[in-house]
């Protein structure tokens, strides 16, 4: 059976869909019994505006005061309609737009002699009852629409209307929702004449698992903003401008411009973890956030029906503890993410009246049963106090929603994951406990294999991990290179340059194997030899005259670091002559017609040494 979606729906019309919500249940699980013409009835009648002119296609319908089954039927083009099948007694006679529609009508049911813009039954009688006449007036309202920079309509963004209090001038929004655009970016909101109201738009729903609507993760944000007559985007409640109804049938449309603010955080769901008792110290429970690391802070409020949310000055720890100035309010979080590049955001959570004396379980909230797949764990606690107090409880996998009950069933897919629940205690008219457990669910193991590094270890050189045969494979590998003991900052690739930095020292990898439904695992490689420098060399060169029985000095030049030590080597035509391994040589005679030149080598400890050769002089003479 397909039911109204009631997601954005005003508080008005939500009254009367509740309303045949009820009948429509109860007309689905009733039994089907023969129609007797004796047994009902019919109501017939027509729907006019206040000109008497026809109103087509609007909803009649007829619910029995004491439950029972819902009879409707539309408006002709005409106005006009029967409602066949009734059953006599006190019913609900109303007229209602589409389940659909604008909201373009105001809501009258039947008193027994006219239509009334109120809540009211009448008694049919057992005969058939005709002559209804329904003058409507049209309803007053304000029609929004979330709209990004380029004028694109904004779908499921959240959406609130706030009302001053006459005697407080807090402006209050609604107390139901959630309230979300449709596919056009739209709202709507019924608006008696006389009222004033002020429009906000928030990019903060999310739903990653489908709890009735389907889910809702989108990749990017808006910035969130009011409407307002001089400010085209990103006006906060305060600076939004008053929209105002005088007349019956006004209607507004108003337009909000929400930029693109960045790339959406995966949000968590924050919970108050602790009691309404006066004295109590609260702790906010943030839920998971994401990706990667997500820096958040906090800022506990009150909210009452008369003043709305305040903001505690200064209570922006993890943990918030109540006195008597917050008795008869209810104590809250709010939970904000930041991360660059993100759109921020932020979480609520809230918990009952402080003041309100919570009632007590004989031992603290925990998970039983073993965490594995085929087992079922069970929120356990112990026995409750006082007497006919009640528990809920809502499961989390790995921060997200994973249903109701006191038991939740393992699955394989729930292999390496941390199970959440969170259970509320509360007595009727009294007050609220809030606690919560985890366990974690133990994955498969691996069979891993030890890593080795390849390449040489030399300043300038690649290293390169190679990871060896894993058992079953990972999906994906990770890779930290150490210097020693110490993480190398930004080394986290399959390869690794060696750079200065390194030298003197071994250089080893950490291989981090993951795959979903098993246990991360890391193997180290063995270090590899110690890390030798690179010398700064210079291109000697040879002082002197090429000449028989002359002296040639070889110049060294420049070498980087200090601390050389330097050997030599002459060549005559290329070929080394024995025993010329000093600075100096002195031309022979064997050296006459021949070309000469010097090889010089740079050692330091540490470093890998290093050799060039001078040009060659002229010929000796």
């Amino acid at each position: 059976m397909h039911l109204p979606d009631t997601t954005g729906t005003p508080p008005r019309r939500r009254r009367r869909v509740a309303a045949a919500v009820a009948a429509l249940l109860v007309a689905t699980l009733a039994p089907t019994l023969p129609a007797q013409a004796a047994d009902t009835i019919s109501v017939s009648g027509r729907v006019t505006d206040q000109a008497d002119q026809p109103i087509a296609g609007l909803v009649v319908s007829v619910v029995p005061d004491g439950g029972g089954l819902m009879r409707s039927a539309t408006t002709a083009s005409d106005g006009r309609f029967t409602v066949t099948q009734v059953t006599p007694g006190r019913s609900e006679l109303s007229v209602d737009d589409d389940w659909a529609a604008d909201d373009l009508w105001r809501h009258q049911t039947w008193n027994g002699t006219s239509g009334v813009e109120g809540w009211t039954t009448f008694e049919t009688g057992t005969s058939d009852v005709t002559g209804v006449t329904f003058r409507l007036r049209p309803t007053s309202g304000f029609v929004g629409h979330a709209v990004d920079e380029n004028g694109d309509p904004l779908r499921n963004i959240a959406w609130d209307v706030y009302e001053q209090h006459p005697d407080t001038g807090a402006w209050l929004g609604r107390q139901y929702g959630p309230l979300l655009t449709d596919e056009g970016g739209r709202m709507w909101f019924p608006a008696d004449p006389g009222t004033t109201w002020r429009l906000c738009f928030s990019d903060s729903w999310y739903q990653p698992a489908d709890e009735g609507g389907g889910t809702w993760m989108p990749t990017r944000r808006h910035l969130d903003g009011c409407w307002s007559r001089t400010q085209d985007s990103g006006a906060t409640l305060a600076q939004a401008s008053d929209i105002t109804f005088t007349d019956v049938g006004q209607r507004r449309d108003l337009v909000v411009e929400m930029p693109d603010a960045g790339k959406a955080l995966t949000l968590g769901y924050p919970a108050v973890v602790g009691a309404t008792d006066t004295g109590s110290t609260l702790t906010a429970v943030p839920g998971t956030w994401g990706p990667g690391t997500v820096s958040l802070s906090y800022q506990w409020y009150t909210w009452s029906e008369t003043g709305g949310q305040q903001l505690i000055p200064g209570a922006t720890g993890t943990t918030f503890t109540t006195t008597s100035a917050h008795a008869g309010k209810q104590v809250g979080v709010q939970v904000t993410g930041t991360r660059s590049g993100y759109a921020p955001a932020t979480r609520l959570s809230t918990l009952g009246a402080v003041g309100r004396t919570a009632p007590t379980t004989a031992s603290p909230l925990t998970i039983t049963g073993t965490p594995a797949p085929g087992k079922t764990l069970t929120a356990s606690h112990g026995a409750l106090s006082p007497a006919g107090s009640s528990a809920w409880f809502q499961w989390f996998v790995n921060g997200v929603p994973a249903g109701w009950g006191t038991t939740l069933a393992v699955t394989t897919a729930h292999r390496t994951a941390t199970i959440e629940v969170r259970g509320a205690f509360s007595t009727s008219g009294a007050g609220e406990r809030v606690a919560r457990a985890t366990v974690r669910v133990p994955g498969l193991a691996f069979t891993p294999a030890t890593p080795t590094v390849a390449g040489t270890a030399v300043v300038g050189q690649t290293l390169t991990a190679k990871v060896g045969t894993w058992t079953p494979t990972p999906t994906t590998f990770t890779y930290q290179w150490y210097r020693g003991s110490t993480a190398i900052s930004g080394a986290t690739g399959k390869t690794y340059t060696l750079k200065a930095a390194d030298r003197g020292t071994r250089v080893k990898v950490k291989v981090t194997g993951s795959r979903a439904g098993y246990e991360t695992a890391s193997r180290t490689s063995a270090a590899t030899a110690t890390v030798k420098g690179v010398l700064v060399p210079a291109t000697p060169t040879v002082s002197g005259t090429a000449k028989v029985g002359r002296t040639l000095t070889a110049k060294v030049g420049t070498w980087k670091p200090s601390g050389i030590t330097f050997t030599y080597r002459w060549y005559r035509n290329g070929t080394a002559i024995s025993g010329a391994t000093g600075k100096t040589y002195v031309v022979k005679k064997a050296d006459r017609g021949a070309r000469l030149h010097v090889r010089v080598t740079g050692s330091l400890s540490g470093y890998v040494s290093q050799s060039r050769s001078s040009a060659t002089t002229a010929k000796v003479v």
